[in-house]
């Protein structure tokens, strides 16, 4: 999801330098994070624990109506200390590929309170952290928007439809995301990806690189892909993400 709006990420990319993101060759350092050990675990959950995948429905889509998910809270109380646990992950991810950029990631995220300045910017879409079905919404749109190439953000009404779709499709309780401390771990752990995702982007896109703009792009469409969703059979509707006929 880019933008003058584009999840109005250009407060984080005005002060925010990563040179994680700096160079062409940064977009590896993405896709280390990504491809860590925390995100397959989340990729997995996504994949396993939709009650319909829209990625695996076959050509003519799902037939009837799917079974609603078990009922069970999305929300969470923020716990530090969890999130101290999400950030060391993830730094840990990248400095097991490079240290100096690892070390950066840290420092970012003792300097900033990116969720949080992710959430002024979210606001006005009507999506927030907190919640695990805003988190599963948030991670797919900015993979969709980078995937894509995307310099403008998706209409409202697609933002509201691909949240409702993960609202009736994500079985919370099948994933065994039952304790606050669960629920919190699994949506910042996306939460951070999202945002890290959309300041690359950015940043390539202000930079007109190319190269990275399209590794970058390569790097959301295999994570998408990874959760669940194909970005090369879909589209993006005010239903959701759909097949496209």
């Amino acid at each position: 999801m880019l933008d003058r709006n584009r999840l109005k990420m250009r407060v984080l990319a005005a002060f925010l330098a990563l040179p994680l993101f700096a160079t062409p060759a940064a977009a590896q350092d993405w896709n280390n994070l990504a491809a860590s050990e925390a995100m397959n675990q989340v990729h997995a959950t996504m994949r396993q624990h939709m009650i319909v995948n829209p990625a695996e429905e076959g050509e003519n889509g799902a037939r009837g109506t799917p079974p609603a998910p078990a009922r069970m809270d999305a929300t969470y109380r923020v716990d530090p200390n969890v999130r101290r646990t999400v950030q060391q992950k993830l730094v840990a991810a990248v400095t097991r590929q490079n240290e100096a950029a690892g070390e950066e990631l840290s420092a970012t995220f003792a300097r900033h309170d990116l969720i949080a300045m992710g959430d002024r910017a979210l606001s006005s879409f009507g999506l927030r952290s907190g919640d695990v079905i805003d988190a599963v919404t948030i991670y797919r749109l900015a993979m969709w928007g980078a995937a894509k190439g995307l310099t403008t953000p998706p209409p409202r009404s697609a933002i509201t439809g691909a949240r409702m779709q993960t609202a009736s499709t994500f079985d919370l309780a099948a994933a065994r995301l039952d304790t606050p401390a669960r629920r919190q771990e699994f949506a910042e752990t996306l939460l951070y990806q999202a945002i890290l995702m959309d300041l690359a982007s950015e940043q390539a896109q202000k930079s007109r690189d190319q190269v990275t703009i399209d590794a970058l792009g390569r790097s959301a469409r295999q994570a998408l892909v990874a959760s669940g969703l194909n970005p090369d059979r879909m589209q993006l509707t005010s239903r959701g993400f759909i097949l496209e006929r």
